[in-house]
C-alpha cells in the first residue's frame, strides 16, 4: 500500500497554489529589534524553518545593498552555462554516454527547469531551498518550486524538513522520499542545516542599518533647513500669533510667507557637525558585502548597462563561486540525476553523469600583452620554443590532428 502510494505521489504535484497557506504573510521583519529578531531565530531553531527564508526575503526587499551583493552572488553561479558530462571512469564506455544524453534530452524538455536552477540557488543566504519533483512513465517531466513559507522542521527528527499541504496543513508532508523533493542546504553544518547561515550573520547587520537610516533621516530633517524664529512687539494679537506660527511651519515647504511689521523673523542654520550615520552604513555594507562575495567591492558606482558573465564572476571570490559549484553539483546529481538514471534502467547500471558549470575567466590583457611581447624577444634573438608552451602562453588549443614543430 505504502509503495503504490509513493508511486502515486511520484506522478502528481503534491505542491499547489493555497489559499490557506499562501494568502497571507507574516511580515517579520517590519518592526525589527535586536529582541525581536533573536524571538525569530530561535523559532527557527525549533522548526519554524519558513522564519528563516521568510525574513531573508523580506530583509533583501527593503535593503538595496543587500539585494544587489545577494544577487550578484546568485548570478555568479547561474549565469554559468551548464552541461552534463559521462563520468570520467567510464566516459569511454556506450553506457556512460548514454546516460548523460539521456539527462540532458530530459532537461531538455523540461520548461521550469532554469527557473528551478535559479530557485535552488535561492538557498544561498536562508540555507535552504526546495523544488518538488514530477514524473510519469519513470520520466522527470516537471519541476514545482516550493514556496519557502512552507518550509517546517519535524518535530522528532531534528534534520527533517516537511511542506505544509492542504492534506497536511499542520505537520506537513515529509521531503526525504525517494525522488520527490529536492532539499538545497548549502554549506549546511551537522545536525541542523539553518544552524549557520549568512542570513543569520547579517541579520543584526540589517538592524544597525535600519536604525542608523531612521536616526540619519530625523538628523536630517533637523539640521537640513534652518531653524525659523519669530520675535513679536508687544503689538501683536494672540490671532496673529497663530497665523505666524503655521507660517513658520509651513516654510520647510512653502516659498514665500508673510508677516506684519509686529513680527522679525530670523532664520538660524544649525551647526551640524560630523554625523557619524554614514560611516555608520558604509560599515555595516562592508560586511553585508563581505559575508556574499568575501570582498568589499564599490557595488553602487560603475557604468549602466549588462555585464559579460566574466565580470559578475569577479566580484565573487573565486574560493567562494568554486564552494558553490561543488554544492549545488553534488546536489544535482545525487537529488535529480540519479534518481533519473535509477528509474531510466532499473535493471541495469549506468555510471551516473555530471552536472558541470563552465566557469569563464577574464582575460588579463597586460599579462597577455606581456607573454606576446616575451615571444617576440625570443624569437628576435634566435631562441628556441617549445609548442607547447607557445600555445599554453598564447591561449589557444593546439591542433589535434597536426604535428606542430618548434618554432625559432
Amino acid at each position: 500500500m505504502a509503495t503504490a502510494k509513493a508511486a502515486k505521489d511520484l506522478r502528481r504535484g503534491l505542491v499547489k497554489f493555497s489559499p490557506m497557506h499562501d494568502s497571507s504573510r507574516r511580515y517579520l521583519t517590519d518592526a525589527p529589534t535586536p529582541e525581536r529578531f533573536a524571538s525569530l531565530l530561535k523559532d527557527v531553531d525549533d522548526g519554524d524553518i519558513a522564519a528563516i527564508v521568510e525574513m531573508n526575503e523580506e530583509m533583501e526587499a527593503k535593503d538595496a545593498h543587500l539585494q544587489g551583493v545577494a544577487n550578484t552572488r546568485r548570478n555568479a553561479l547561474t549565469a554559468l552555462e551548464w552541461s552534463i558530462e559521462p563520468d570520467t571512469a567510464d566516459k569511454d564506455s556506450e553506457g556512460a554516454g548514454e546516460a548523460a544524453d539521456y539527462v540532458t534530452e530530459t532537461f531538455a524538455d523540461i520548461r521550469s527547469w532554469p527557473d528551478t536552477l535559479q530557485h535552488l540557488a535561492s538557498a544561498i543566504g536562508p540555507g535552504i531551498a526546495l523544488t518538488e519533483l514530477i514524473w510519469e512513465k519513470s520520466r522527470l517531466v516537471h519541476t514545482t518550486d516550493v514556496p519557502g513559507h512552507r518550509l517546517i522542521g519535524d518535530t522528532f527528527v531534528s534534520q527533517q524538513v516537511n511542506v505544509l499541504t492542504d492534506d497536511e496543513p499542520v505537520d506537513g508532508i515529509p521531503t526525504d522520499g525517494f525522488a520527490k523533493f529536492v532539499v538545497h542546504t548549502p554549506n549546511s553544518r551537522a545536525g541542523f542545516p539553518m544552524r549557520v547561515t549568512i542570513t543569520r550573520a547579517q541579520a543584526y547587520c540589517f538592524i544597525i542599518k535600519h536604525f542608523g537610516i531612521a536616526d540619519w533621516a530625523a538628523w536630517s530633517e533637523m539640521f537640513g533647513m534652518p531653524w525659523r524664529i519669530a520675535k513679536f512687539t508687544g503689538e501683536a494679537t494672540p490671532g496673529e500669533k497663530t497665523e505666524v506660527q503655521s507660517m513658520l511651519e509651513n516654510m520647510g515647504s512653502d516659498g514665500w510667507a508673510m508677516f506684519s511689521d509686529a513680527v522679525e523673523i530670523q532664520l538660524l542654520k544649525g551647526d551640524a557637525g560630523t554625523p557619524p550615520y554614514s560611516d555608520l552604513v558604509d560599515w555595516v555594507e562592508k560586511k553585508q558585502s563581505i559575508l556574499y562575495l568575501g570582498q568589499t567591492l564599490s557595488t553602487d558606482v560603475g557604468p549602466v548597462g549588462s555585464f559579460a558573465a566574466a565580470k559578475v564572476h569577479d566580484n565573487v571570490r573565486v574560493d567562494i563561486l568554486i564552494a558553490d559549484i561543488q554544492d549545488e553539483k553534488q546536489m544535482v546529481r545525487e537529488q535529480i540525476i540519479r534518481p533519473m538514471v535509477e528509474m531510466r534502467w532499473p535493471n541495469g547500471k549506468r555510471p551516473l553523469p555530471h552536472f558541470v558549470r563552465r566557469v569563464i575567466e577574464a582575460k588579463n590583457l597586460d599579462e597577455e600583452r606581456l607573454n606576446i611581447e616575451k615571444l617576440k624577444f625570443m624569437a628576435e634573438r634566435g631562441l628556441r620554443v617549445d609548442a607547447n608552451v607557445i600555445y599554453e602562453m598564447l591561449g589557444i588549443p593546439r591542433p589535434k590532428d597536426l604535428s606542430t614543430p618548434d618554432v625559432e
